[in-house]
């Protein structure tokens, strides 16, 4: 990692539980993805006492205000006395999910602003678990309700990783997701890995053919039954739910 904080012993340490819980922030640093609403519910479950084993950052930082975004974490890490703080940065999608997955970590995702987040499609493909804002497209996405939150609600943010931290949200195991029971109609064909290789930057595929559909289940079946079928296997599927 880029930045790891431990504990400064010399300091009289928060009364915080540190529960076996891995929390990652995933997408750039900035307000825009909710970085400030993700920080400030944090605060909130400190003061509770409550916080997880490990809490990692996971994107690319920006200026607001006028203070580099890391530069951010850090000092707030520091003057609330965190532990086990990390600092990934310049990380490609890749490489992000498969730290995730090995971690088994919850991913974050608290944005004010998105249309269509292949970063959530590509958490959800992949298998892990995440909570994430409403807005966009994002909350037709979801294959879980209970991990939504309300874009740019501290409180929300606050109530649902309360949860999860007591352990009273319960997400499959991360290595046994299982992409078709989702709720999502939609997601639920996209288990196919030409797909999964297409959104992971390994498409080498021939041809790519894209497919926008909404609430249309039955007859996206029937589509991807008739590319099911034909003799040329080297091509990648790109479902949009429009």
């Amino acid at each position: 990692p880029n930045f790891v904080l431990g504990r400064n012993h010399a300091e009289p340490a928060q009364q915080l539980k540190f529960y076996d819980i891995k929390i990652a922030f995933f997408g750039r640093f900035c307000r825009l993805k909710g970085l400030h609403v993700f920080i400030k519910a944090l605060i909130q479950l400190a003061g509770e006492g409550l916080h997880p084993s490990q809490l990692f950052f996971i994107g690319s930082a920006v200026v607001e205000n006028g203070e580099n975004t890391v530069v951010l974490i850090r000092r707030i890490a520091e003057e609330k006395n965190w532990s086990n703080v990390h600092i990934f940065e310049s990380w490609n999608t890749s490489q992000a999910i498969s730290f995730m997955l090995q971690e088994r970590a919850i991913a974050v995702l608290p944005s004010l602003l998105e249309t269509y987040s292949l970063t959530l499609l590509e958490c959800l493909l992949m298998g892990v678990p995440v909570v994430h804002s409403d807005v966009g497209e994002m909350k037709s996405m979801a294959a879980f309700r209970s991990n939504i939150v309300r874009s740019g609600s501290v409180e929300s943010l606050t109530v649902v990783l309360r949860s999860i931290l007591l352990k009273k949200t319960i997400f499959r195991d991360t290595l046994s997701f299982d992409i078709n029971s989702a709720r999502s109609k939609t997601l639920s064909v996209l288990s196919l890995k030409p797909t999964v290789d297409f959104f992971l930057g390994r498409n080498c595929s021939l041809v790519t053919v894209g497919i926008a559909t909404r609430d249309r289940h039955h007859q996206l079946l029937s589509a991807l039954r008739g590319f099911a079928r034909q003799t040329c296997c080297c091509f990648s599927i790109l479902v949009l739910n429009t």
